[in-house]
């Protein structure tokens, strides 16, 4: 119990966003000091590294681009282009990372428009899986409602637990023992804003019910779908005519959806 407090705690410092909008590369200020060390640089195709040492430049540049791929994969967005390369500042420990940034002790990660700020955890997998996921979704989706905040924290979540085994097995044994006996209403769960709630059994709960749905979406119908489900987000379709036009036969409304998905579990 105590591992999977310690692994949940970290779940929140990975929902951690302060503005959708880019930082460092159109000179927007950053509330926060970089990190006097932070002189190696390592630059990928898709980001650009900062960090106090060359191998750990190295290490965060090469999750990046695998937990980029594994996005690309699930969401089929692979005509998305972003227009700079996303930028990850990576403090020299934990305490220079807490100082600098104000974050909450169990913080793991931040993002900041298209930059994540981190430092070096045993569950830096799972932090950039998620922080990576939403750069991601809040470039391409744009200016999207926060109506539909669930589906890009269920994918966060769910790329989380692609990376990392322990974040899978604690929000397996969530879902098991919480969302399966007693699920959030689909509309309840729609409409919920985690950073407005201290409730954390609920929060957790309701971060876990998002993941097992984005998971079953994708595994079940595929990424082209999921993918139309997406763009149709971003034109601003409404929930069921999204899931109409992209799961046609599969999903009329959200109830389908609900209903098909809780007799998967």
């Amino acid at each position: 119990m105590k591992a999977l407090l310690l692994f949940i705690s970290f779940t929140f410092c990975s929902c951690v966003e302060v503005q959708v909008e880019s930082a460092i590369k159109s000179n927007v200020p950053i509330p926060y000091p970089l990190p006097a060390c932070a002189t190696f640089l390592r630059e990928t195709v898709h980001f650009s590294v900062r960090a106090c040492d060359t191998q750990t430049a190295e290490k965060y540049a090469a999750l990046a681009e695998r937990f980029y791929d594994s996005i690309m994969q699930d969401t089929n967005l692979y005509s998305f282009v972003p227009a700079r390369a996303y930028d990850i500042i990576v403090y020299q420990n934990k305490d220079e990372y807490l100082s600098s940034t104000k974050s909450n002790k169990w913080s793991g990660g931040l993002t900041y428009g298209n930059v994540i700020f981190t430092w070096p955890s045993n569950d830096s997998q799972a932090v950039m899986a998620h922080e990576i996921t939403h750069l991601i979704m809040n470039e391409f989706m744009e200016n999207y409602s926060d109506s539909f905040i669930y589906i890009s924290e269920g994918l966060a979540v769910y790329q989380e637990r692609k990376a990392s085994s322990s974040s899978d097995y604690s929000y397996r044994q969530i879902i098991e023992k919480s969302v399966k006996p007693a699920p959030i209403p689909f509309l309840e769960m729609a409409a919920y804003k985690p950073i407005k709630d201290e409730r954390s059994d609920y929060v957790l709960k309701w971060y876990a019910q998002c993941s097992s749905l984005v998971e079953y979406m994708i595994k079940k119908e595929g990424a082209f779908k999921f993918s139309i489900f997406l763009r149709n987000i971003k034109k601003c379709y409404d929930l069921d005519s999204a899931l109409r036009d992209a799961y046609p036969g599969s999903f009329n409304d959200y109830k389908d959806l609900e209903r098909k998905w809780l007799y998967s579990l």
